[in-house]
């Protein structure tokens, strides 16, 4: 049985509960389960799910190199081929990652990052993982928010999703196959990952900043969201 659970958050709410052993494997599973059901809803393009643990896997290979306790350089570059390897044949439509695919990731990519915190925790701020993940965590809650605002079943599948509502964006503005669409829309995505994550590993334990970026990461996320969304709604109409 792993032994993986979060003991100290730094954010003093939280480490009142986790003081509690039950319910601190409680909270880290409910955190799992955010990220690898995430992880599966950001996999409706190319590239979409690959890149961004991809990203991940080069800022924790940085980490190693300044210092930071986390996996070893032989399995970070295993993961980084491994990931380069279903890249190119996912980009070539030749394999999809599925949901078993998508879940793998999660998995394995939460327990790294949980490790890593717990192995620096007095260089990392918990904010620092929470801002890493933030795409797929909130993608999630905020596909469970809108379609109870809409009145449908959070469990119910749709084709409303940022990366879809991007697609199709594209799709009506650029003259390019959808092939290339479809994997332009995780290059774009991503390309706004990157820069975030790689300003947050700047200053990791850096609690203000790291809000901050959140903050913005959300805020952003939702105008671009409801652009694209009523983008496709007058498209529709018409």
């Amino acid at each position: 049985m792993l032994d993986v659970h979060l003991v100290s958050t730094k954010l003093l709410f939280l480490d009142i509960i986790l003081k509690n052993i039950v319910l601190s494997f409680f909270f880290t599973a409910f955190c799992f389960l955010i990220l690898i059901n995430g992880t599966n809803f950001i996999d409706g393009t190319n590239g979409n799910v690959l890149i961004f643990y991809l990203i991940i896997s080069i800022l924790i290979f940085i980490l190693k190199t300044n210092e930071f306790q986390t996996i070893s350089n032989e399995n970070i570059f295993l993961i980084i081929e491994i990931i380069f390897i279903l890249l190119i044949f996912n980009y070539s439509n030749k394999l999809y990652l599925g949901d078993s695919g998508s879940f793998l990731f999660g998995s394995l990519f939460g327990l790294i990052l949980v490790q890593l915190y717990l192995d620096n925790i007095v260089n990392i701020s918990s904010l620092f993982i929470v801002l890493i993940l933030w795409y797929p965590a909130f993608e999630n809650l905020f596909s469970i928010l809108r379609k109870f605002y809409f009145l449908k079943s959070p469990t119910q599948a749709d084709s409303d999703h940022l990366h879809q509502l991007l697609y199709f964006f594209l799709i009506k503005k650029i003259s390019l196959n959808k092939i290339l669409v479809n994997n332009s829309v995780s290059l774009i995505i991503n390309f706004y990952n990157f820069i975030t994550i790689f300003i947050a590993s700047t200053k990791p334990h850096h609690t203000q900043m790291l809000v901050l970026l959140i903050l913005f990461n959300i805020i952003f996320y939702i105008l671009i969201y409801l652009s694209l969304l009523k983008f496709k709604k007058n498209c529709l109409k018409k």
